[in-house]
């Protein structure tokens, strides 16, 4: 069996005093309330000039360990950045949940975590499961929250079907029992609607005046329009705006749905020509050390945002070297926002204090 040494020998592990070397080795399959003694051996060839003498007898203990089974089970929207359009149409969602032993230490007590998923009337499909005896999980990353009084994680679930009622089990097991099963008491479900497939959206540029029409007055815009879903569960439409090849997206106007008085069928960002817009870093930087003022390319991103908070791969596109005007777009700036306000106020420079002064001058 696998045996590995102690970086810091902890008394956790043993009553005994600590020496300078302890190692340590996950038994399993051993029979409940019943003896055991244990053999040291050098070599994996069990010479019997390598082997030690059998240690004092121990006792298992009466009944299995039961795994305490995974809490506070939810699903999230999976963040738009890793969400993107798959040539299959799938989506992605994120499963949240929380443990109270969410620390390795190849301990009988360790708990790891099965996760699997199956539609209505069809069979479950394993999407990943924690190895017995590993220091490393397979499923799921650490996820720090304020909200949760337990250590939380998340696994971020992709290839599933759009608008489809799915199940999610999570399983939690020990060595003490492998196999828990969907009806396990360290079982838990939790159902869902899958959110909906890419939106299609069609973006025009208008940065010309039409014919026979006045420039004065005239404004640059970018028309997103977008083709209606037809999904019961669909909330409304999500437009963020971002930055090109860089990991950065904010929330630019919310669209609800349906009979919304705030409902729109398309939305009209006001734009505005920059030079040295790019989104090479080296090109960027060399222009800036020119005494050039240079600009990150944006770019539109749509997002279909269901009931549920969940969000279906987006739509982007990209600006080239037009900039949005965020303090002439006036909508809903949030999810929970009743009224509309503008997505940025102008930026005020600050004052120095001479220029303080001249004021009473």
């Amino acid at each position: 069996m696998p045996v590995r040494k102690l970086a810091k020998p902890s008394r956790r592990f043993s009553r005994h005093p600590v020496h300078d070397d302890v190692y340590h080795a996950l038994m399993r399959g051993l029979p409940v309330n019943g003896t055991f003694a244990v053999q040291v051996a050098s070599t994996e060839t069990r010479i019997a000039m390598d082997i030690s003498p059998s240690s004092p007898e121990a006792r298992t203990l009466e009944k299995s360990l039961m795994p305490t089974p995974a809490l506070n089970l939810q699903v999230h929207r999976t963040d738009p950045r890793v969400n993107m359009p798959k040539h299959d149409g799938s989506v992605c969602v994120d499963l949240h949940w929380s443990h109270p032993n969410p620390h390795l230490d190849r301990r009988p007590d360790d708990v790891y975590f099965r996760i699997s998923h199956h539609y209505e009337n069809e069979a479950s499909v394993e999407f990943c499961q924690d190895v017995m005896g590993s220091m490393s999980r397979a499923c799921g990353e650490p996820l720090r929250s304020m909200f949760s009084k337990v250590p939380s994680r998340f696994s971020t679930i992709c290839g599933l079907r759009p608008g489809r009622k799915i199940h999610f089990i999570i399983e939690a097991f020990n060595c003490d029992s492998p196999h828990v099963g969907e009806n396990g008491a360290a079982t838990r479900i939790v159902d869902a609607f899958t959110p909906t497939s890419a939106p299609t959206v069609i973006t025009t540029m208008v940065t010309d005046a039409g014919n026979q029409e006045s420039i004065a007055g005239f404004r640059p815009t970018v028309v997103v329009d977008w083709i209606p879903q037809h999904f019961e569960f669909i909330a409304g439409h999500a437009v963020y705006l971002g930055l090109v090849h860089i990991s950065a997206m904010k929330l630019l106007c919310w669209i609800p749905h349906n009979h919304s008085k705030f409902a729109a069928g398309q939305l009209e960002l006001p734009v505005v020509h920059k030079n040295h817009t790019r989104t090479e870093d080296v090109e960027m930087y060399k222009q800036y050390k020119s005494g050039l003022h240079v600009h990150q390319e944006q770019e539109i991103i749509v997002t279909t945002r269901t009931t549920a908070d969940l969000e279906s791969p987006p739509f982007s596109r990209r600006l080239g070297s037009w900039l949005v005007i965020e303090e002439a777009v006036k909508c809903l700036t949030s999810f929970e926002a009743k009224y509309p306000s503008y997505a940025a106020h102008p930026v005020e420079v600050s004052w120095t204090q001479k220029q303080a002064i001249s004021v009473f001058d």
